[in-house]
């Protein structure tokens, strides 16, 4: 089960290469890999999975697809 946090701020980049980091704690930094299809994810090798996350289409690890009964593409 996912934490229920506020958002405090968030910034955005367009860059070569991401990599989703989801610590999923409430004070985190995290890093995002956003998806609109499973290959968007294939160089994200910890990550693999485009799953509907708070509203948004993310590259998680079948780990936090499967503790968090994720929707996925």
């Amino acid at each position: 089960m996912l934490p229920n946090c506020d958002v405090q701020s968030f910034t955005t980049q367009c860059v070569a290469s991401c990599v989703s980091n989801l610590l999923v704690n409430c004070f985190a930094t995290d890093t995002l890999h956003l998806c609109t299809q499973p290959s968007d994810c294939a160089k994200d090798t910890a990550n693999q999975n485009c799953c509907a996350l708070s509203g948004r289409q993310v590259c998680v690890s079948d780990g936090l697809k499967m503790a968090a009964a994720l929707t996925c593409k």
